[in-house]
């Protein structure tokens, strides 16, 4: 796994991208280590998820776009 960005403390803290060893990455907002706020995840299959992160995990509204071209709009 690697990190480029902004480090407070020794931890991910504001904006930056988290490269993970399955070839998928996280590029948006972390705060104490942990993805927070706005951000896109990646997937390996093509798969894009743009939205909010709460504790790291997807919460509230976001966006999904599958890789054959759908788009889902909604509150995870």
């Amino acid at each position: 796994m690697q990190y480029e960005g902004e480090w407070v403390q020794g931890r991910k803290e504001g904006l930056g991208t988290h490269y993970y060893h399955n070839s998928e990455s996280y590029s948006g907002q972390f705060v104490a280590d942990i993805r927070h706020g706005f951000g896109r995840y990646f997937f390996n299959n093509g798969d894009v998820y743009a939205g909010e992160w709460v504790d790291d995990r997807r919460t509230g509204r976001g966006t999904f776009y599958h890789a054959n071209g759908d788009i889902f709009v909604g509150e995870c």
